[in-house]
């Protein structure tokens, strides 16, 4: 995280103009949070309002994984892309995701990444934030809540999306039951077949061929399903 932020310092400092670089007050790198402030100083001096957009989405997720959540919901408003919007909150909801939050303290997180999301009036940045705090959910085991998000996400596409990686990522924590009921709520048979075959051979990885095996068989297509069969043969064939 230190040669991180170091990096990052450095390159938010190159695309400021002169002057704020030389009102940037020095200090000691190793000490996190003066890092942090010359950070916060700095990135309203770029000039680009792109990279400045960027400036604050990296910043956000630093923040975030620092445990300095309500600094960096309050960033979003500061950046105009609705799609870095989106990717914010995206950051946000990932990062707090490892922090071990009692459900609480998720579910307040979310509801407020929610409330920023409805701000975005670009639908389709919109509904790409929905997926992404759907995501940020299944990370934090909030399975419950990200399929409740999942399914008032109205792009059809990026619902179905947003189903098959909630499915991966329970399969991937080896909550594979929860997996295979997820799957079911994906209504597009051609999403479901591809994200069946994929959470299909996560769970032959695992060595859990049961479930590997149900999940194949929710598969619609011979040749997908085929596919998936032979792949969870092969990997039983590789535990003799």
């Amino acid at each position: 995280m230190r040669v991180f932020l170091l990096f990052f310092l450095s390159l938010i400092l190159y695309t400021t103009s002169p002057k704020a670089e030389e009102n940037q007050p020095l200090c000691d790198t190793a000490t996190k949070e003066c890092l942090l402030k010359t950070l916060e100083n700095t990135i309203p001096d770029i000039t680009d309002q792109k990279w400045k957009d960027k400036s604050y989405r990296e910043y956000a997720k630093i923040l975030a994984a620092n445990d300095k959540i309500d600094e960096a919901i309050a960033l979003i408003e500061k950046i105009s892309g609705p799609d870095t919007k989106a990717m914010t909150i995206r950051g946000i909801g990932m990062e707090a995701s490892k922090l071990n939050w009692a459900d609480n303290r998720y579910t307040n997180l979310f509801n407020r990444l929610y409330e920023e999301a409805q701000k975005i009036e670009h639908k389709p940045s919109h509904d790409i934030a929905l997926t992404y705090i759907a995501m940020g959910q299944a990370e934090s085991k909030q399975d419950d809540a990200a399929i409740q998000t999942a399914l008032i996400i109205d792009n059809a596409a990026l619902q179905h999306k947003a189903l098959g990686e909630i499915a991966e990522t329970q399969s991937m924590r080896k909550d594979h039951n929860k997996a295979l009921n997820t799957l079911d709520k994906i209504s597009s048979t051609a999403y479901k077949n591809k994200a069946c075959r994929t959470v299909s051979e996560l769970m032959a990885n695992d060595n859990a061929f049961e479930a590997a095996f149900e999940a194949a068989q929710k598969i619609d297509n011979a040749y997908i399903k085929a596919e998936s069969l032979l792949y969870i043969a092969n990997r039983k064939n590789e535990k003799k």
